[in-house]
Order: C-alpha cells, then structure tokens, then sequence
C-alpha cells in the first residue's frame, strides 16, 4: 500500500504533467506560470510575479538537485523523492513555506493581507479546478478560524500539512499547481 504522502505527490506530478509526457521539465511550470500570468495580468515588473517566478524556479532547481540526475526531466517517482527529499531540506530553499508565501502574495491583488472566496475561485480557474461550492468549501476550509478567509499563515500550514501529514484531503498542493 502507497503510504498518503507519496500518494499526494503521485497526484502533484499528474496535475503539473500538463502535456502528459510523463514528466516533469521546466516547461511544465512555465505552463502554470503562465496560466497565473494570463490570470492575473501582472505589470512586466510587477515584484510579486517576478518573487513567484523566481520561487517556481528555485523549487525547480532544488528539485533536479535532489533527484540527482544531470537530464533536466522528471519522471514519477525521480519527482516523489526528489519532492520528498526538498521539502525536508531547507538549508538552501523552503519550498514549502516559499511557494505558498508567493502565490499568496500574487493572490492578494488588493493587498488586504487576507484571501476572500472570490479569490479562490479565481486561483482554481486558472487551474482549471472545478468551482463548485463543495471544493470552493474545502479550499476556504484551510483558515483556520472558520471567518471563510486565508491568510498567509494559513496558506503556509495547508501547504505543510499537504506534504508532512498523512492527510489525503489536505489542500495545500494548490500553492504547487494541484488542485
């Protein structure tokens, strides 16, 4: 039996695959990079794109670190333990708390410091999630008061739980690209 963690990330590589070549390259996060982009319409120097960018690519890196391989692809199980491997290492890059902070940043257009409900939807279209009111609920789920709003802090610790606890339904692979 898969144990929960490498089940979760099996399900990452599949969302981030978007060509599903079965693996994982650059272009894959280009891709999602992309869509946020078209999305969100960033200014060219819009600091928080560029931090979000530069967060995907560090990940990215660390990954092919982690892997150990000189090709600049992924396959499956090269991406669960190279995943598995970088988000308990955090003497260069902490993946698991970086990627959630930058997309929370790129999320919160207006700079309230708090992620609404329309937010949400709008982050799950653009990954092409479903948007109905029960997966909009699982999503809004991760504050952990209850108000129906995100903050960072909440972002940060769905993203952990997403790769430290066994919990199958933890949401926090949607900072990742997984929803």
């Amino acid at each position: 039996m898969t144990d929960p963690i490498t089940l979760k990330l099996g399900w990452l590589f599949e969302a981030v695959d978007a060509n599903r070549d079965g693996n994982i390259d650059w272009a894959d996060y280009q891709r999602l990079l992309d869509r946020l982009a078209v999305g969100y319409k960033p200014d060219k120097r819009d600091r928080r794109f560029q931090a979000l960018r530069a967060t995907y690519q560090m990940y990215w890196y660390e990954l092919l670190r982690h892997a150990g391989s000189t090709s600049s692809l992924l396959a499956k199980e090269e991406f669960v333990a190279a995943n598995r491997m970088a988000s308990m290492d955090t003497s260069r890059f902490n993946l698991v708390e970086g990627i959630p902070q930058a997309v929370f940043d790129v999320m919160d257009a207006n700079d309230c410091k708090i992620l609404g409900r329309e937010e949400l939807v709008r982050l799950l279209k653009l990954l092409e999630v479903t948007t109905s009111p029960e997966t909009v609920d699982q999503f809004t789920g991760i504050g952990n008061d209850g108000n129906g709003y995100i903050t960072r802090e909440d972002c940060v610790r769905s993203a952990r739980q997403f790769f430290y606890t066994p919990s199958i339904s933890a949401p926090g692979g949607i900072f990742f690209g997984m929803a």
